[in-house]
């Protein structure tokens, strides 16, 4: 059974973009608040990848509730910039033999997308699947076009006390023997017995 790790998860993701080898992808990193500190700041490492966890939704898979079924929902940013137009940002420019002169989020979407669809990332979760694709900035910047994407990637997994083998420190010992004791009426011989019973095969 899976343990709740969404640190390997997350890790798991950035290392399947990175394994992509993309030249022209100048940041792969967990995304922490950057835009935030202003997009002017964060445009500076474009072309950019960026991953964060969304949220979780854990429900019962199991009447004792010691095993959960946990839906996960994690986000892939991608960023690009053009001094060209707005439109590069997003489709990229090229040379007349169909060479990347500037790429553009689109094609990032797609390097993420070859990285993680259908990908476990070594670990024991369900194969990721696409969520919903949204436009975060599709604006100018100064001098420069801006586009910035995310798409949602989800997931699931098994996390608990395995009931069947007992593996964890929670879980309940497995009954091997019951003791009986059979109570007779006083006149019956003898009015008290107890036994051992094996509940094994």
């Amino acid at each position: 059974m899976a343990s709740f790790d969404l640190v390997a998860i997350e890790q798991g993701i950035k290392d399947a973009v990175k394994a992509l080898n993309r030249p022209y992808i100048a940041e792969i990193a967990t995304y922490g608040g950057e835009f935030d500190e202003g997009l002017a700041e964060s445009v500076k490492r474009f072309p950019a990848v960026w991953v964060t966890f969304s949220g979780a939704n854990p429900r019962p898979s199991s009447t004792s509730k010691r095993k959960w079924h946990v839906d996960l929902t994690f986000v892939v940013l991608v960023g690009s910039r053009s001094i060209r137009n707005e439109e590069t940002t997003r489709h990229g420019a090229f040379t007349v033999g169909g060479q990347f002169v500037e790429v553009g989020t689109f094609q990032l979407l797609k390097d993420v997308q070859i990285a993680l669809l259908g990908k476990d990332l070594s670990l024991q979760i369900k194969p990721l699947e696409m969520g919903r694709i949204t436009t975060l900035f599709n604006t100018r910047l100064q001098n420069q076009a801006v586009s910035v994407l995310a798409q949602e990637y989800k997931t699931s997994l098994l996390v608990g006390v395995d009931d069947e083998d007992g593996d964890g420190e929670n879980a309940a010992p497995i009954l091997l023997n019951i003791g009986m004791d059979y109570h007779y009426p006083p006149e019956q011989e003898p009015a008290f017995v107890s036994e051992v019973v094996s509940l094994e095969e």
